[in-house]
């Protein structure tokens, strides 16, 4: 499956530009507060029981600190909403090349 490392390559880019220096307040929502975010997380919940089950552990934890991190981009002040956004919208339309969500 070709698709996994494409995957896990851009969650590790996204990873690495929403990171901060300082911590920022996360929420203990489920949303994150952009429609595009919002959009990609649940729909990569809902690919998850479809993923091989020795797969989905992974996918929980990455779907768990991909949230965590777009919650505290969210919530970061001097964070640019749009660029968020954008990343989240890549990430959406990344969605078509994992085989648990087509």
């Amino acid at each position: 499956m070709k698709s996994r490392p494409i995957l896990a390559c851009s969650l590790l880019v996204l990873l690495t530009a929403c990171s901060t220096e300082e911590t920022a307040t996360t929420t203990k929502s489920d949303k994150v507060g952009i429609a595009e975010c919002d959009e990609y997380l649940a729909k990569f919940a809902a690919c998850i029981p479809k993923a091989p089950s020795e797969e989905r552990p992974t996918m929980e934890a990455g779907m768990k600190a991909t949230k965590s991190a777009w919650q505290a981009a969210a919530a970061a002040a001097d964070q640019d909403k749009d660029v968020l956004r954008r990343q989240c919208k890549t990430m959406l339309d990344s969605l078509t090349t994992v085989p648990s969500c087509k």
